[in-house]
């Protein structure tokens, strides 16, 4: 039998990820029967994950959608930082995210290049809101990065 425990530092709420389900901090959680494909993962409440919407290899071609994946329950920024993937030199590209609590919608700032000679730019993204508990996930349309911009969720 495969199992594991987590503790969830108090001080937070946390979600399953890519769950809505939700979980008081401050606990020790005992999770039984997992498989051997699942590795439980913890996300506190108010955070952003960008993911790669599909893996990424260095030989993919330049552009891809991002995965923006946000827990509510708190304000949450968070600097993407990309650079070309070749050199150790190159410039730095930044998205700077931005998530409310108060309601105010996903936003993002881009500063730097608009795009590597051959990188595996994320040019696209989609956002996907996780509220503790909610029957289901809130997913938004597929939007240009460009400089910036904002969601309505």
């Amino acid at each position: 039998m495969l199992f594991q425990v987590a503790l969830l530092p108090a001080g937070a709420d946390w979600f399953v990820f890519n769950a809505t389900d939700s979980l008081q901090g401050g606990q020790t959680v005992r999770r039984t029967n997992l498989s051997l494909g699942e590795f439980p993962v913890y996300v506190r409440a108010g955070s952003i994950a960008p993911l790669a919407a599909t893996p990424v290899q260095p030989s993919a071609a330049p552009g891809g959608l991002l995965a923006v994946q946000v827990y509510a329950g708190g304000d949450a920024p968070f600097a993407l930082v990309a650079d070309d993937g070749i050199t150790t030199a190159g410039a730095a590209r930044r998205t700077r995210w931005a998530w409310s609590a108060a309601g105010r919608p996903p936003t993002w700032r881009v500063s730097g290049p608009a795009a590597f000679a051959g990188g595996n730019d994320f040019t696209s993204l989609r956002v996907a809101l996780f509220v503790a508990n909610a029957p289901a996930v809130a997913r938004s349309t597929v939007h240009t990065i460009g400089r910036g911009g904002s969601i309505k969720m």
